[in-house]
C-alpha cells in the first residue's frame, strides 16, 4: 500500500536542494513518465517540434547519448563563468549543474542496465563516464568549473559505484 506523498513538505524540500539535485529529479522525470504524462506536464511551459505523422521518434541509445555527453563537455558546452553568490563566495554556473546532473543520470541509467545484465556496451558506457569525470577532475577550469571539490566528490553514488562495479568485473574477468 504506498502512503500519500506530503506535498507541501515534498516542494519545501526541493526548494533547499542543490541545482544539481533538482536538474537531476527533473533527468529521471523525463526518463519514467509515460509520454502521455510528460505531454500533460509540459504543456504550456515546454513546447517541442512536432514531427510529420509517420516519422518514427527515435531514442538514442544508451551509448549514443554518453558519446554525445562526454563531447559536449569535451567541447566546452558545460563551461560558465561563477556567479557571485554574495560577498563571502560564490556560486557555480548553471552549466556545472547541467553537467552534473546529465552525468548523474547517464550513470544511473548505465548503472541500472548493468545490474540487469552486463554487457559490452553499458559496461562500455560506464568506462566512458569514469574516464571523463576524471578527466574533468584533472581538467577543471578548461571543461567544468567548480567552486570547490572535484567532479568525482560531486558524484558522491555514482562514481563510487561504477569504479567498484567496473573493478569487481576486472577482477573476475582475471580470475576466469
Amino acid at each position: 500500500m504506498n502512503t500519500p506523498l506530503d506535498r507541501d513538505a515534498l516542494r519545501a524540500r526541493l526548494r533547499m536542494t542543490s541545482d544539481h539535485q533538482r536538474r537531476l529529479v527533473l533527468e529521471r522525470i523525463v526518463e519514467q513518465l509515460p509520454d502521455a504524462d510528460l505531454a500533460r506536464l509540459l504543456d504550456g511551459i515546454v513546447h517541442l517540434d512536432e514531427h510529420p505523422a509517420g516519422h518514427p521518434v527515435a531514442t538514442p541509445s544508451l551509448a549514443e547519448r554518453v558519446a554525445r555527453h562526454a563531447a559536449a563537455t569535451r567541447r566546452g558546452q558545460y563551461l560558465g563563468k561563477y556567479i557571485l553568490r554574495n560577498a563571502h563566495g560564490q556560486r557555480e554556473p548553471t552549466e556545472t549543474a547541467e553537467w552534473l546532473a546529465a552525468s548523474s543520470h547517464l550513470f544511473e541509467c548505465a548503472l541500472e542496465r548493468a545490474h540487469l545484465d552486463p554487457n559490452a556496451e553499458t559496461l562500455n558506457c560506464l568506462r566512458v563516464l569514469t574516464r571523463l569525470v576524471e578527466e574533468v577532475d584533472q581538467r577543471p577550469d578548461e571543461l567544468l568549473v567548480f567552486e570547490d571539490d572535484r567532479a568525482s566528490d560531486h558524484l558522491i553514488h555514482e562514481y563510487p559505484r561504477t569504479k567498484r562495479l567496473l573493478e569487481s568485473l576486472d577482477l573476475s574477468s582475471r580470475d576466469a
